[in-house]
C-alpha cells in the first residue's frame, strides 16, 4: 500500500536539459538521468542495466573497468518505496567520497544547503528533490537497509522508524549508499525525504 503523495513527479525538465539528456542516451542506452549534490559538488550522470542492475558497480559507460565505476540506483524510480543510488568512495575524493563521514555529523547542525540532494530523471523528463534526514554506518555484511519494496505497510513503517529514523511515513525514500574511506568494510548510508 502506497501512502498518498508517493512517488512525487518532481518538476519538469526543462527543453534544453531534456535534448542534453537525449543526445546521452542516443550514445548510452542505460542512461537513466543525472544526480547532483550542489553544496558537495557532487554531480554524475546514472547509468542503470535493467537486465543487469549491477553492470556499472566497476565498470563506466564505455564498458572499461574502473574502481570508480558509475553512479547506478536499485529499484524503481516511480513505484519502488525506496530507490537506492550507489556512488563509489575514492581516495582521491571522487565519487561520493565527501558524504561517506556524514554518519558522524549531526545533520540538523549542518548548513540547509549540505542536506540537498536533486535527481534528474529521463524517462519521466523530472527533476525531483530530496532532504538528507539521516546517515548510519552499517557493515558491509548488514543489508537490512537495502530495501527497495517493503511488502506491507507494517514492514515499510517499521524501516521507515528503524532505518530513516523517521516518526511519519515521508512518501518514497530515497538513499544514497557508498563505501566509507574507501575501504569497503562499512557503508555509509543516507536517507533522504522528497521535497518541494
Amino acid at each position: 500500500m502506497q501512502p498518498d503523495g508517493y512517488a512525487e513527479t518532481g518538476k519538469p525538465l526543462d527543453q534544453e536539459t531534456m535534448d542534453w539528456y537525449a543526445e546521452i542516451r542516443a550514445e548510452y542506452p542505460d542512461f537513466k538521468g543525472w544526480v547532483e549534490l550542489p553544496y558537495w559538488e557532487i554531480s554524475y550522470p546514472i547509468f542503470v542495466n535493467d537486465e543487469d542492475p549491477l553492470k556499472y558497480e566497476r565498470m563506466t559507460r564505455d564498458g572499461e573497468f574502473s574502481y570508480l565505476g558509475e553512479v547506478n540506483y536499485q529499484g524503481d524510480p516511480v513505484t519502488s518505496d525506496n530507490l537506492i543510488l550507489f556512488g563509489h568512495s575514492l581516495y582521491d575524493m571522487s565519487g561520493f567520497s565527501k558524504i561517506d563521514n556524514l554518519p558522524e555529523e549531526d545533520l540538523a547542525s549542518l548548513d540547509p544547503r549540505a542536506l540537498e540532494v536533486w535527481i534528474d530523471l529521463y524517462d519521466e523528463g523530472v527533476r525531483r528533490s530530496y532532504l538528507m534526514v539521516n546517515a548510519r554506518y552499517h557493515a558491509r555484511a548488514d543489508i537490512e537497509w537495502a530495501y527497495t519494496d517493503f511488502g506491507s505497510e507494517a514492514s515499510r513503517m517499521n524501516y521507515i522508524q528503524e532505518y530513516a529514523g523517521l516518526s511519519e511515513d515521508p512518501g518514497q525514500l530515497l538513499t544514497l549508499a557508498t563505501c566509507v574511506d574507501a575501504v569497503g568494510d562499512w557503508k555509509a548510508i543516507i536517507h533522504c525525504v522528497p521535497i518541494g
